[in-house]
């Protein structure tokens, strides 16, 4: 899927569904300008149980560090990088839409990466799925494994890589190894960070406020909030590595911003300051988030 922008748990859900069904689902990585609006990866790349296609140029260096005015690709947090690899782009061989014999070096962006990694996931699965139960998570996951194991790096370069993941798309090698043994189902994704499930026990605060959906609507906004990502660098991290520190200054990042729903803005206030953190005015008139996408396919850089 060359799409992306905000979680939902119906993607959540879909992802969960295909990904127990024994289907590899592979999503652009995203794209931005100078690190606008985001330059992580996007959701819903951003799910454990799909491959993010992220960016890789004609000398194997990352699809990164462009002039602010040309397009590059998003990649990050750590804990993402795992489960993503990267493909060419820009300037690959592209099909005009509506021309049947028309193919010219237009393909740019992670959208451009997204299908070079989904044909090699079909042709492994064609190839080898046959070694697995139909409609099987292990069938996904055996093809997954083939496709990140296989990925070119660098001499010395560590995996996962910071910008592409397991490395370089490598379909050959891939399509090589025939059978995946020791397979571990991956964990179920949700659509909200797990520190944010733990809300009221952070505060100690108890009754029947819509705590998951407080968790969803902070996850949505910590995509697009340099503060926040400044505070919890890597929100998917393991539990254990965000610090109560981090989690404070995560809550008042985006309450500080202004940009929560009244309920919300109403619950982060009075958490915070049971807790003795002070709290800035919000805006009277402050939105509610939009699941807004952030279109994954864009024109090619120069």
């Amino acid at each position: 899927m060359s799409m992306g922008g905000l979680p939902s748990q119906a993607w959540a859900d879909a992802v969960n569904k295909a990904y127990e069904a024994g289907i590899v689902v592979v999503c652009a990585a995203g794209n931005n300008f100078g690190g606008l609006p985001t330059s992580l990866v996007v959701y819903p790349a951003r799910f454990d149980r799909v491959i993010a296609a992220c960016g890789v140029m004609a000398d194997k260096t990352p699809y990164l560090n462009l002039p602010p005015e040309k397009m590059e690709g998003n990649a990050g947090p750590t804990s993402k990088m795992a489960t993503a690899v990267a493909a060419y782009t820009p300037n690959i061989p592209w099909a005009r839409l509506g021309f049947s014999n028309w193919v010219d070096l237009d393909g740019g962006g992670t959208s451009a990466a997204t299908p070079q990694v989904a044909a090699a996931a079909a042709l492994w699965l064609h190839k080898n799925g046959g070694n697995y139960p139909a409609r099987d998570w292990q069938r996904a996951e055996a093809a997954r494994r083939a496709i990140l194991g296989s990925a070119f790096v660098r001499a010395g370069a560590s995996r996962p890589d910071p910008f592409l993941g397991s490395g370089l798309l490598r379909a050959t090698d891939a399509l090589a190894i025939s059978r995946v043994d020791d397979l571990a189902q991956l964990p179920r994704d949700s659509a909200s960070f797990a520190f944010l499930h733990l809300l009221s026990s952070i505060f100690g605060v108890s009754g029947t406020e819509p705590t998951d959906l407080y968790a969803l609507e902070l996850t949505q906004l910590a995509l697009y909030s340099r503060a926040a990502q400044d505070a919890t660098p890597d929100p998917q991290a393991r539990l254990d590595q965000i610090t109560p520190q981090q989690r404070r200054r995560f809550l008042q990042a985006i309450l500080d911003e202004g940009k929560t729903s009244r309920a919300l803005r109403d619950y982060l206030s009075r958490t915070l300051g049971q807790g003795g953190v002070a709290t800035a005015a919000p805006s009277p008139q402050s939105p509610a988030p939009v699941q807004t996408a952030v279109g994954a396919a864009g024109p090619a850089p120069a």
